[in-house]
């Protein structure tokens, strides 16, 4: 595995991210190989994916999930290539130092967001509307026990002397059962923003005041409202078998993965339009087909590369399958064409997902490859190896010809060689 991801890491463009599939055995492990791979900074996040399935048979524990590691090939902390698109416009605002537009306010609810919970972040800002003047204070009570009783009286004691000037407090308002709240930041993240005037105080139809972390926007910004896509996902494992039995009329594949869930992750991906994408543990071909359809709905054209083994044993079967040519070739010429991998044209009795869809009429090619002994005992010449013909080229060729045209097609594969 990890000899596979470092060629992956190779083969990633600068603004481009890995998507790896894992579930609870092996998590650990491939954390562990990816940080040395790809690098600590280079980890996105962890995506918990909810499979929705109910485990017969299962002995204290359920396994529900799986995760999705995902890492990329530069650092992106700063940077947002994952997000999903609200079909809402943003709207936009103007100051003094330029155009912005409004993020989550600070009392946004999450769910658990009560003040017992998180006794730091109760902090009041006082703000003046007349002078548009903004002081963020800590005088308030910490004590667990006496929050517990959420009694603002005994927690909250404003500054008079402040208010005598003109200013309103603001706390975090009262969660459901009045209970004490907590802002969504915490104190360090309020003084920074406010010190550099990225807040905005907005008065409420109630005459209280929401506050908004202000977002200035460059040029090429995209004006509609992208939000970074969520850790925990929910997918059924189920819907994959189902959506690959329809294709290849209830041939068996064990565990196919759930088009709609690598649909949302590949579309989550924004940092480039028409992307090229590298499936190299392609299996039953979930990728291929979700790709498709993207690309049906979207208009993008983006492409993409498969590669498997001919045979391997899918333990849910038990048993060696041919999955290179029966699965993986199969479904995709079937979805592609209306056809089996040899050309004969389906019925929708024969393929009934032709029932209810177009084929996509793609360009598709497929290639096996042969593995040789390349190693330093090896007498083989790489350069006599590779097959030119299927780019084009008569086989038949002098070394020194040969040389000239792997030495410029090749330079990848020929810098794995010499490692």
């Amino acid at each position: 595995m990890k000899a596979r991801l470092e060629v992956a890491s190779d083969l990633l463009s600068n603004d481009g991210i890995i998507f790896i599939s894992i579930d609870d055995n092996m998590h650990s492990y491939l954390k562990i190989i990816c940080d040395e791979v790809f690098g600590k900074k280079q980890f996105v996040g962890n995506i918990i994916w909810d499979k929705m399935n109910f485990q017969q048979g299962a002995h204290n524990i359920q396994k529900n999930h799986e995760y999705v590691l995902v890492y990329s090939k530069n650092d992106l902390s700063n940077k947002k290539v994952l997000f999903n698109v609200d079909s809402q416009n943003l709207k936009f605002y103007t100051d003094d130092f330029g155009t912005y537009y409004r993020e989550y306010p600070f009392d946004t609810s999450f769910g658990n967001d009560k003040l017992v919970d998180r006794p730091s972040m109760g902090y009041i800002f006082y703000y003046n509307p007349k002078t548009n003047e903004k002081i963020l204070s800590n005088n308030y009570v910490k004590d667990k026990d006496i929050i517990k009783e959420n009694n603002i009286d005994k927690v909250y004691s404003f500054d008079k002397a402040l208010i005598s000037k003109g200013f309103v407090p603001i706390y975090p308002p009262l969660r459901k059962g009045n209970v004490l709240g907590r802002w969504s930041r915490g104190m360090v993240d309020a003084k920074n923003l406010l010190e550099k005037n990225l807040l905005d105080f907005v008065k409420t139809k109630s005459e209280s005041y929401k506050i908004y972390p202000k977002k200035y926007i460059e040029d090429g910004f995209s004006k509609t409202n992208d939000h970074p896509i969520q850790s925990i996902i929910k997918y059924s494992s189920s819907d994959g078998t189902k959506v690959l039995g329809e294709i290849l009329n209830n041939k068996k594949f064990g565990n196919p993965k759930n088009v709609d869930m690598i649909k949302f992750l590949i579309s989550s991906y924004k940092a480039k339009k028409d992307p090229l994408i590298l499936d190299f543990f392609a299996g039953s071909g979930t990728t291929a087909q979700s790709i498709l359809e993207l690309n049906n709905e979207d208009k993008q054209k983006r492409k993409i590369i498969l590669a498997t083994k001919k045979f391997d044993f899918i333990p849910s079967l038990n048993s060696w399958e041919n999955i290179g040519e029966n699965v993986l070739i199969e479904r995709i010429f079937r979805i592609s064409y209306g056809t089996n991998k040899d050309g004969k044209k389906l019925s929708k009795k024969e393929c009934p997902w032709l029932s209810h869809n177009t084929p996509f009429n793609i360009d598709f090619d497929y290639l096996e490859t042969k593995q040789y002994d390349i190693s330093l005992e090896s007498q083989l010449n790489p350069y006599e190896i590779i097959d030119l013909s299927v780019y084009g080229y008569i086989d038949i060729l002098s070394l020194d010809e040969r040389k000239k045209i792997i030495n410029a097609k090749f330079n990848i594969l020929l810098n794995h060689l010499n490692k």
